[in-house]
């Protein structure tokens, strides 16, 4: 990981240039709603 700003609603469901690393093994890009 490194320095991104991140914003994002787990319950929601919502995303922001997020980068997820570890338990997740995601990688979002984008706004997902």
């Amino acid at each position: 990981g490194g320095d991104i700003k991140i914003e994002f609603d787990y319950d929601g469901i919502k995303f922001t240039n997020v980068f997820l690393c570890g338990p997740a093994k995601l990688v979002f890009e984008g706004d997902i709603s």
